[in-house]
């Protein structure tokens, strides 16, 4: 595994042997941390079963959304820990509990990508969402989310960063680590080929030089604000970590909410990016390529969108020059939006509106584009 993934192949062998001697240490600590949880007593409106857990993506922002009226219930095995470590373990001790201790309980039973017939007491979730954008009534699509591990804990203490004042006109902030983000291949409606990460950011660089200022830490800020340069970029070529970030995690988001634009490149295997939902929630333009890949779609009172090189030479032109009082029009265009359509609040609002009686489409990143990718193929 270490060997063929990008972000770890160049490990030397002593540090792979201590990741793993790691990794061995963790998984004991993580079996008494379920057998704590088996003490816990815990009452709620709602109980979901998890039953024999599949590690997802949008797990941590599904659970954010419930867990203050739903119980989850997980059966004893092995992947328990896999959704100890995703979505941490104050919240597998106060909302998790094992399916033993809950025969009783009225549960609605979580599938994923199942072919059963849909069922009032299942709750049941499709994986396959780029083909499921166009939607029926008879759907839910659960919003594109944040960095996963952000729901865990942070959620509440960065909706403080919407009172940042915005005093950066453009950035961008990311890895940009030529192997894993300029193999992206992925087309637009019009099967023209998506510009991937590598190739704007270059394009920006090259074509915008005498106006960036590059941030070179999180102590940097200052240094960025009177360089008065137009746009700030913060980047990270050899990034294998978040943790590792010339910004940490926090900074990077505070980053964001004190800019006017965000140059939303795409990711690594599928065209969205979390980058892009950060912008939104913090009322912070995208500058994107993939507008329509989000469920509402972004339109021109939300964003400013881009396929071609020349096209993204001409937008960020457009939002350097653009009025003030056009700014703060989109920018609370894209608060409003993102509180009424993409939080996890109104994912909830949407789900008790439904009875939990309609299937759900999530985006399970990676495993969605392939989803999209083989269907595409075969038809």
């Amino acid at each position: 595994m270490f060997e063929i993934n990008p972000r770890t192949k160049s490990f030397s062998k002593s540090k792979i042997f201590f990741i793993k001697l790691e990794n061995f240490v963790k998984y004991f600590f993580l079996i008494f941390v379920v057998i704590i949880n088996f003490l816990f007593k815990k009452k709620s409106l709602y109980t979901l079963d998890l039953c024999s857990y599949k590690d997802t993506r949008f797990i941590n922002y599904l659970f954010f959304s419930l867990k203050k009226n739903f119980l989850f219930t997980y059966n004893i095995d092995l992947n328990i820990f896999a959704l100890i470590k995703q979505v941490g373990i104050k919240n597998f001790l106060f909302h998790c509990s094992p399916n033993f201790k809950n025969k009783k309980k009225k549960k609605l039973k979580l599938l994923i990508n199942s072919k059963k017939k849909f069922l009032s007491n299942h709750f049941s979730i499709n994986t396959d969402y780029f083909s499921s954008l166009n939607i029926k009534s008879d759907k839910i699509i659960m919003p594109y989310y944040l960095y996963p591990r952000i729901y865990n804990k942070n959620y509440d203490r960065i909706s403080e960063l919407n009172k940042e004042k915005k005093v950066f006109k453009i950035i961008f902030s990311g890895s940009t680590h030529k192997e894993v983000y300029g193999q992206f291949k992925w087309t637009h409606k019009d099967q023209s080929p998506m510009l991937n990460r590598n190739q704007i950011i270059n394009f920006v660089t090259k074509e915008f030089n005498t106006e960036i200022y590059y941030l070179k830490n999180n102590d940097d800020f200052q240094n960025a604000i009177r360089s008065k340069k137009n746009i700030i970029l913060s980047l990270n070529e050899g990034l294998v970590k978040k943790t590792k970030s010339k910004l940490s995690n926090i900074n990077h988001l505070k980053f964001i909410s004190k800019s006017m634009f965000f140059i939303t490149a795409p990711g690594t295997g599928m065209p969205l990016c979390h980058h892009i939902i950060e912008s939104i929630k913090f009322g912070t333009i995208p500058i994107t390529s993939y507008p329509d890949l989000l469920y509402p779609k972004l339109d021109s009172n939300l964003c400013l969108s881009f396929q071609t090189l020349s096209e993204l030479y001409t937008v960020i032109k457009k939002a350097i020059m653009m009025e003030q009082e056009q700014i703060e029009k989109k920018q609370n265009n894209l608060i409003n939006f993102y509180n009424t359509m993409l939080s996890p609040k109104s994912f909830y609002k949407t789900l008790v509106l439904s009875n939990f009686e309609k299937e759900i489409i999530a985006c399970n990143d990676h495993d969605s584009a392939k989803i999209f990718l083989e269907n595409k193929l075969h038809n």
